[in-house]
């Protein structure tokens, strides 16, 4: 197979290797993130850049509304968001492989600038973010073969 051949893939198939791939991937930046410095990694890297985009009137709102859960409402939103882009991806991928692998790059480029622009970041804080974003990218292509070698 060449390429970015796919053969018969479902849209049920593909979204599926996009989600198993970004999870593969979060792993990975989570493990490395463990390594370099455990705010890098990129899901919670991404979440407290959101938090500090955010209006302080809304996190005031959030966290009177939400109380102690508001960083895990935060986090799941954060992860709900990289599924359905992850199924979107895994989508776009079968028939546009540079649209559906550019976009969990662009997902990945945003986990690398949370880490890298964070205040307190190290040298090393993009680490996590590209290793799971190779990851990512790497699983959805041998799982979309793999899917279209059934």
């Amino acid at each position: 197979m060449s390429g970015g051949d796919t053969g018969q893939v479902s849209r049920t198939g593909s979204a599926v290797a996009g989600i198993g791939a970004a999870a593969l991937g979060a792993a990975a930046g989570q493990l490395v993130a463990v390594l370099v410095n455990p705010a890098s990694a990129p899901i919670v890297a991404v979440g407290a850049a959101i938090v500090d985009l955010v209006p302080t009137p809304l996190k005031e709102w959030a966290v009177a509304t939400l109380g102690t859960a508001d960083k895990a409402v935060l986090i799941g939103t954060v992860v709900v968001g990289v599924v359905v882009l992850s199924a979107i991806a895994g989508v776009l991928a079968v028939r546009r492989p540079a649209v559906g692998y550019g976009l969990f790059a662009v997902i990945g480029l945003i986990g690398v600038l949370a880490a890298a622009t964070r205040p307190a970041s190290g040298q090393l804080d993009w680490l996590p973010a590209i290793v799971g974003t190779a990851v990512a990218l790497g699983v959805l292509r041998l799982e979309l073969r793999w899917l279209a070698d059934r």
